[in-house]
């Protein structure tokens, strides 16, 4: 039996409401297909058969009658010979048992116009044997019993116009040959109709499979992507973790500074005061101008680092009150301190120091801010460093005047990955010679002072260097400013 499962069973999930059974319409065209499949080889036979009954007519029956018996099978075997070509092309399936009459139509006519020709009462056993091949051909019941029936009156048509004597024998042979045609239509389609319930259930099996399996499929990618996102939110859960730890880490560094500091202030501030009071036994009449001009400013750097480490490397004064002061004079000083620092190290500092705005504040703060300023620039590796000091206006608020103090240099610069860190304690560009704390410093000692800092950096062109600027409000923010 040729099956083809393509057809009827395409590549699909498993339909819950499909019955276990395959129903009648479904039977039908099934047995449409196979009996379509089996009718070129009935064809090509007839075919075969009746060429040979065009040869041996002649032989046989002789004269006229012969030629015209032989006529009729040569046209019987080349219309059968053509039916036979189209049906191997031909798809039309559901014409099958329209086909399968025709051919029982030509084999029926060709039986009947010999017996007509040769009045041979022992044709009769053409139709039952004609009986017997339509009930193992068909498989359709309203087809098979409907071409046994034509055949049968056309044998009664025939037993009535030659007056055979064998009436009761050729009732009795159309019986047995009818009985007999059931009996292999109903054995046949039923092995068929067993075959195909078979493979229904087969192919119902297969799809409930499929179906199983891809159920599975799905419920490993749900399970996948569960994991999958189970898996970043432990990530992420991680990654905040190692930022708490590392925040932790942090907290625990600065505390640690906080405490060093207030051990080296409080061993340093002994022998600082000592050093104090050797400057100031000191006879300073008896130096001359130039050598009293360097122990006056001895003196006072000595002071402002007794205040400092009195205060812990604090950034303001806790419980006191910050006082006007004048930036331009704390940057001079500042500048006559470091200036010989400079000249010894091969960088040229300039300066443009504008009589600027009184400050409200702590001014060993800025000056220590000043100093990081410069320091820094210094160690950057160039050969020039600006120091400018005027009057300005805050970027951010433009309503607001104040002191702009600004350090630049033509160093090596700082790379654009590290433009956010630069104000992070413990972050350095120096290697083991920078601590990572001056500009954390310098960002707190102006955020103390409501003020703000910028930056900006390049490390690369003519333009190399680095340039810090801090805005600082004036005492009376409210008074005119020139935008310089």
């Amino acid at each position: 039996m040729t099956v083809d499962n393509a057809t009827v069973f395409p590549s699909a999930p498993a339909d819950p409401k499909k019955p276990d059974r395959p129903p009648e319409s479904y039977i039908a065209n099934r047995f449409d297909q196979q009996l379509w499949a089996d009718l070129p080889t009935a064809a090509f036979s007839l075919a075969a058969l009746y060429v040979i009954f065009a040869f041996a007519h002649p032989l046989a029956v002789g004269g006229e009658t012969g030629l015209r018996l032989t006529a009729l099978a040569s046209t019987s075997a080349l219309v059968l010979f053509l039916c036979g070509r189209w049906l191997r092309r031909s798809c039309q399936f559901r014409l099958a048992n329209r086909t399968a009459a025709l051919f029982a139509a030509i084999v029926l006519a060709n039986v009947t116009y010999h017996l007509l020709q040769t009045r041979d009462s022992l044709q009769f056993t053409n139709f039952m044997l004609l009986v017997v091949a339509i009930g193992a051909f068909f498989l359709s019941l309203r087809w098979c019993l409907a071409s046994i029936a034509v055949v049968g009156l056309v044998w009664g048509a025939a037993i009535y116009l030659l007056r055979s004597p064998n009436l009761i024998h050729n009732v009795f042979a159309f019986v047995s040959a009818a009985l007999i045609a059931g009996l292999a239509f109903r054995f046949r389609t039923h092995a068929l109709r067993r075959f195909l319930e078979g493979e229904w259930s087969e192919n119902r099996h297969l799809e409930k499979l499929v179906a199983a399996e891809s159920e599975l499929i799905r419920a490993n990618i749900q399970l996948e992507d569960r994991v999958a996102a189970r898996t970043r939110e432990l990530r992420e859960q991680i990654e905040q973790t190692r930022r708490m730890e590392q925040a932790a880490l942090e907290s625990e560094k600065l505390a640690t500074t906080g405490r060093m500091a207030a051990i080296l202030a409080h061993e340093i501030n002994n022998p600082l005061d000592t050093v104090v009071n050797c400057l100031h036994l000191l006879d300073r009449n008896a130096l001359p101008p130039a050598d009293r001009s360097y122990l006056e400013l001895a003196g006072e750097e000595l002071q402002r680092v007794v205040r400092i480490t009195r205060h812990t490397l604090g950034f303001y004064r806790r419980g006191a009150k910050p006082g006007p002061f004048d930036c331009s004079a704390v940057a001079a000083d500042v500048i006559a301190t470091i200036r010989p620092m400079c000249s010894g190290r091969g960088v040229r500092l300039e300066e443009r120091i504008q009589n600027s705005r009184t400050v409200d504040g702590v001014s060993d703060q800025i000056r220590q801010l000043l100093t990081n300023f410069i320091m820094n620039a210094i160690d950057a590796e160039g050969t020039l460093v600006r120091v400018r000091v005027v009057s300005s206006f805050d970027w951010h608020r433009p309503g607001r005047g104040g002191v702009r103090i600004s350090v630049s240099d033509n160093g090596k610069g700082i790379d654009k990955e590290h433009g956010q860190d630069v104000f992070e304690p413990f972050f350095t560009t120096k290697g083991e010679k920078g601590t990572g704390l001056g500009l954390w410093v310098c960002k707190s000692i102006t955020q103390s002072h409501d003020g703000n800092i910028v930056f900006r950096s390049m490390t690369r062109g003519p333009c190399r260097g680095s340039v810090f600027s801090v805005f600082l409000p004036s005492s009376n923010s409210a008074e005119p400013y020139a935008n310089l």
